[in-house]
């Protein structure tokens, strides 16, 4: 999944829930949900966002390529599934 655009379409947006809540930082678990209220997933080894409802599959943890702390514009993160 490549999100790269400085300017999405709406389609191409997604909301962000951070469920730690507070600063973004490498090691946080992450949730994706798009347009059509649906959650991204990776169960099956492919990502896709056709879950209706979150568990552990639909969970991410951001990790900072460059290491722990926070994450800042323009950072190098990974997303690891945490199931």
């Amino acid at each position: 999944m490549d999100i790269d655009k400085d300017q999405p379409l709406g389609w191409e947006s997604l909301v962000i829930t951070d469920l730690n809540g507070g600063a973004l930082e490498s090691g946080d678990n992450l949730r994706f949900k798009v347009l059509n209220g649906q959650f991204v997933t990776g169960a099956g080894g492919s990502l896709r966002a056709d879950a209706t409802t979150a568990a552990d599959h639909e969970t991410f943890r951001l990790v900072r390529r460059a290491g722990a702390g926070r994450i800042s514009d323009r950072d190098e993160v990974q997303l690891q599934c945490a199931a």
